[in-house]
């Protein structure tokens, strides 16, 4: 397996004649006598409550797959692929499945009529017309999980569109029973590991009701989640009734598929997944002149980040002064600091060949207009680009160009693992239904091979690449990050409201446990607010503003000075050696001779907790005061700020 793929691990694969297993990094997929998996194993654990199910109905009545086989294709620690084939009722299903070295799976199957049986010779009483006739009513998966390790539910888009995520509708929490539209990804799990399932395109689903294709049910130790692809026998069979030699029933594509998660090992040097500043605005901060890279380097940072106009063409990676910029990186890395670079998810008008590939790069909605399009400096519109279209390959030569150029170590991406819907025509997007509606699809396939391709290009410079999404959490293409930025979307709601994002959802959605991910929580409002929310998951706060230095480097040397990154994080969840008021949530970091405390007060009505910290302690210090409360065994009162990052060392 290849050095630039080594936070992955080598795909292994274990055959026979009616079962298969695939094991990855911490997971392994069992098929036996099925299109789906029987059972996942994540860390160690069966996901599975029973096998997962394709369940296809008749109109005759339900029936079951016979004559599955398996044809094995070819395996090595980076890929596989098997062909399956099987009868059910009047239909013969095949499907080619491929597996891949992060647990992604991709299964694409087709569904023909046809006029065999499986249990009994043909009845030669029956006329070929008779057998021939469509018999077909329903397709759905159903994957029952075990409920203990089913606590967590994310999905995306958390609205009608995906083109801007809702800033009011968090898509992540408790897995509650619910019904959903169609859904390109949905993931069920908890704080460590779970499964996802992805399809692009509802393309080929036909449905009683659209806000029905995804349902969630529970029992008191599983939940099921369904998904819907016919209803009932397919407008175009019902149309033709029978199969015919010279005109055959047309056969059923359908394409989707699964990954356990966490995807890969978390990285080992945690200090240089947080020590970093982002800049923002760079041209107005003037960075060839200013003392920016002094103030970062002398705060502790390990990367500095320049956001999208360092470059004169948006997502382009071209400077205004080359030789300048050149310097300005030398500087950098004299002053110790990595230089990460933003490249995002748009096309300028002012790119130099615009004119001539606009048609064929960018994102088209069902109308046919291009999607974004904000106003940049120097001026210039810049549309949302879709990746079937062409254009991945000059973005990563343009990556290239400026990690080898340049001189830049890293790469920011910003939307560029998000598979934004689309329905340009021209290069492969959207599909039309029997009435020819044209409606979006959702290109995660192409997404994926682009940042798979990005991944490798980076690695290979010795360099990582950070993506900013927004309620985008979809496995097979994040996977290949090396970390990510997330809330932006709900900044406004979060500094309202504490309790708009739920203590749940900030565990399933921006922790990154649970995904093989590290990540950093944006910070538009108050740092206060945000350490808040984010300290006690032990998730750190990226700052963006010069002015915010003092404050990070506060919290940064309080995690150096204690031993914290290296030291056991007890989460609240779990945490059962401190003890605290209603309304306080812990979380604390076991040290050799002490503990540290990370807490929240989610109460405007008071100022102060009581706490029970543990036996043995008799003081406790704010770590960011320097004040000092006695302890009587363990037990005392401490000040407790609303809303905002409370540490407290007791020893």
């Amino acid at each position: 397996m290849e050095q630039i793929f080594d936070r992955f691990s080598p795909m292994k694969m274990e055959k026979e004649k009616d079962r298969f297993t695939v094991s990855v990094f911490g997971r392994t997929y069992t098929f036996e006598n099925s299109f789906v998996p029987v059972s996942v194993i994540s860390q160690g654990e069966e996901l599975l409550a029973a096998p997962i199910e394709l369940d296809i109905g008749f109109l005759s009545g339900k029936d079951s797959l016979k004559k599955i086989n398996y044809l094995y294709l070819g395996a090595d620690d980076m890929s596989a692929q098997v062909l399956a084939s099987a009868e059910c009722g009047n239909i013969v299903i095949n499907a080619t499945l491929t597996f891949e070295f992060d647990g992604f799976i991709k299964i694409e199957m087709r569904v023909s009529n046809f006029w065999c049986f499986s249990e009994s010779p043909v009845d030669l009483s029956l006329s070929l017309s008779d057998m021939a006739k469509a018999d077909l009513s329903s397709i759905a998966i159903n994957i029952p999980l075990k409920k203990q390790s089913a606590t967590l539910f994310h999905y995306w888009p958390n609205d009608k569109t995906s083109i801007i995520p809702s800033s009011t509708a968090v898509n992540s929490g408790e897995t509650v029973a619910a019904d959903f539209p169609f859904k390109p990804y949905v993931w069920c799990g908890d704080e460590y590991k779970g499964l996802g399932f992805w399809c692009e395109s509802d393309r080929g689903f036909e449905l009683d009701d659209e806000d029905r294709c995804i349902t969630v049910s529970d029992t008191k130790d599983t939940v099921n989640i369904k998904i819907r692809m016919l209803d009932h026998m397919p407008a175009s069979w019902q149309k033709q009734e029978r199969d015919r030699w010279v005109d055959t029933l047309h056969p059923l594509f359908f394409t989707f598929g699964f990954q356990a998660t966490p995807v890969k090992a978390m990285p080992k040097d945690i200090e240089d997944t947080y020590k970093r500043f982002h800049l923002y605005n760079v041209a107005g901060h003037n960075i060839y002149e200013s003392d920016v890279i002094e103030r970062v380097a002398q705060a502790g940072a390990k990367w500095l980040i320049l956001h999208e106009d360092w470059t004169a063409i948006q997502n382009y990676g071209l400077p205004h002064d080359e030789e300048k910029f050149c310097q300005f990186v030398k500087k950098a890395h004299e002053h110790g600091l990595k230089v990460m670079t933003y490249f995002g998810y748009e096309y300028s008008t002012l790119a130099p060949d615009f004119s001539r590939r606009a048609e064929e790069y960018l994102i088209k909605n069902p109308d046919g207009n291009f999607t974004g399009g904000w106003q940049r400096q120097v001026p210039q519109r810049a549309y949302m680009v879709c990746y079937n279209g062409g254009y991945s390959d000059v973005m990563i030569e343009r990556v290239k160009h400026v990690m080898d150029d340049y001189g830049v170590d890293g790469i920011y991406t910003d939307g560029t693992y998000v598979p934004w819907e689309c329905a340009n025509e021209a290069h492969g997007c959207g599909y039309r239904d029997e009435n020819g509606k044209l409606h979006t699809t959702y290109p995660l396939l192409a997404v994926r091979e682009h940042v798979k391709k990005l991944y490798c290009e980076v690695h290979k410079r010795g360099g990582i690449i950070d993506t900013h999404q927004s309620t985008c959490c979809i496995m097979p293409t994040l996977a290949f990050a090396d970390s990510y930025f997330d809330g932006e979307n709900i900044q406004t709601s979060i500094g309202k409201d504490i309790n708009f994002l739920n203590l749940a959802a900030f565990r399933c959605e921006y922790m990154g446990l649970n995904m093989g991910m590290t990540n950093n929580f944006i910070t538009y409002i108050s740092f206060d607010k945000v350490a808040a929310i984010s300290l006690i998951h032990n998730v750190m706060p990226r700052i963006n503003r010069l002015a915010l230095i003092p404050e990070i480097k506060k919290i940064w040397d309080i995690y150096d000075e204690n031993g914290l990154n290296g030291a056991k994080f007890c989460p609240y969840w779990e945490d059962s050696t401190v003890k605290a008021d209603k309304d306080i949530v812990a979380s604390s970091y076991l040290c050799d001779n002490s503990k540290v405390v990370v807490f929240t007060n989610y109460s405007k009505d008071k100022a102060e907790a009581d706490f029970d910290f543990g036996e043995g302690y008799c003081e406790a210090e704010n770590l960011l005061t320097g004040e000092k409360y006695p302890l009587t065994n363990g037990k005392g009162t401490v000040p407790a700020r609303f809303f905002a990052h409370n540490i407290i060392k007791v020893k």
